[in-house]
């Protein structure tokens, strides 16, 4: 019974020394998270302002050759995923050049800003895994081990004590 005593109380070392570094990575976490968050902002009006300047360089370009080439353009940028289109030389205008450059930097804005918000979302799926393994460690598994480790301690001093009364008996009785 003392074995299991001494083994009973180094796990609870141990679980208070995991729950300790689970606080500590869940406060990293949320440090980490309000840095993601900022920057998912600065990122979204970066974003909005580039499609913003997209669609005013595609009214622009509309203006100048006609809707049907400025669309093509406009789906070839975004079927792309942003990287550069070879567009003929015959037809092309400045303001459809500018509109092609603005939609592909629009397109580089909108995947980083996705990119972040990926990066948040997975941030706040690790806190909230590490806040529910901190909870049960703090709220079930530390409890039941002191619990555990008091009623093995009851237990003991409880033997201590009829040893003890025993060796009085047995004192008493050869006097």
């Amino acid at each position: 019974m003392k074995t299991e005593l001494m083994r009973l109380k180094q796990e609870l070392k141990m679980a208070q020394r995991g729950y300790d570094l689970l606080e500590l990575k869940r406060q990293a976490l949320q440090i980490t998270l309000r840095a993601v968050k900022k920057r998912i902002d600065v990122i979204r009006a970066e974003a909005a302002a580039a499609v913003n300047r997209a669609y005013d360089a595609l009214e622009a370009a509309h203006q100048d050759i006609g809707i049907n080439n400025v669309e093509k353009i406009r789906r070839g940028c975004l079927a792309d995923k942003g990287r550069m289109t070879h567009l003929p030389l015959a037809g092309t205008t400045v303001s459809l050049d500018e509109a092609t450059i603005t939609w592909q930097a629009a397109v580089k804005n909108l995947i980083a800003y996705i990119d972040a918000e990926n990066e948040w979302l997975v941030l706040q799926q690790d806190l909230r895994k590490t806040s529910k393994r901190a909870s049960a460690l703090q709220n079930i598994r530390i409890p039941r081990s002191q619990a555990r480790i008091k009623y093995i301690e009851s237990k003991l001093d409880e033997r201590e004590h009829e040893t003890i009364a025993r060796l009085k008996r047995i004192t008493a009785s050869r006097l």
